[in-house]
């Protein structure tokens, strides 16, 4: 089924069902321009998917209160803008899926103290480092910021993350040195994006 026109979660919000809701699943279904902000109404959401829809402006600062909030997706969208600097509020996050839009600016420090064991914001217009506080996050399975504009050097402690099994840098502007063979990551591109290139495990 496909919804034409603009995402208003307004009137969902006055339903106590909705309230209630522990999934708010509308991907591909058309909708075009800003997330309302009403989103952040929905406290109880566990998992939340905007995908693939024409979906513009930034993420609406309200999505921090969505704590209970386990798995989100809004790839495939032109959002834009920066990711909140206070996403760390939203402590139950595992997967962020926010990859192919126009997100700007930082990776914020803050992403390092939510229980993420997936990060995919590949595609995007990122800027900046990549933090040093990402090498703490011992539960993070998949981190995936390729195809950005980020700077600097890989945290030599992200290859020793324990659970650490893809990681994906390539198509930025990263310098210095790091050799996926000095790591136990099971897919690992930091220079390019073909694996079968042994030279794209090496910066």
């Amino acid at each position: 089924m496909s919804f034409r026109g603009r995402l208003a979660v307004s009137p969902f919000v006055v339903n106590n069902y909705c309230l209630l809701a522990e999934h708010f699943d509308v991907s591909q279904s058309g909708f075009n321009g800003p997330i309302p902000t009403t989103l952040g109404q929905l406290t109880n959401l566990v998992r939340v998917s905007l995908s693939e829809n024409s979906l513009t402006g930034p993420l609406p600062d309200s999505i921090v209160l969505l704590s209970n909030l386990v798995d989100a997706s809004f790839r495939s969208n032109e959002i834009t803008g920066q990711l909140p600097s206070n996403i760390n509020l939203m402590t139950s996050l595992q997967v962020f899926d926010v990859y192919e839009n126009r997100i700007s600016g930082p990776l914020p420090t803050s992403i390092s103290r939510i229980p993420l064991t997936s990060i995919r914001l590949y595609d995007n217009e990122l800027t900046g480092t990549i933090p040093v506080e990402i090498t703490g996050m011992m539960q993070l399975k998949e981190l995936r910021l390729d195809i950005n504009q980020l700077v600097g050097t890989i945290p030599p402690g992200i290859g020793s993350l324990p659970n650490l099994g893809e990681l994906r840098l390539y198509n930025n502007s990263l310098t210095g040195s790091f050799a996926c063979s000095d790591y136990n990551i099971s897919v690992c591109l930091v220079s390019c994006k073909t694996v079968a290139d042994p030279t794209c495990g090496v910066l």
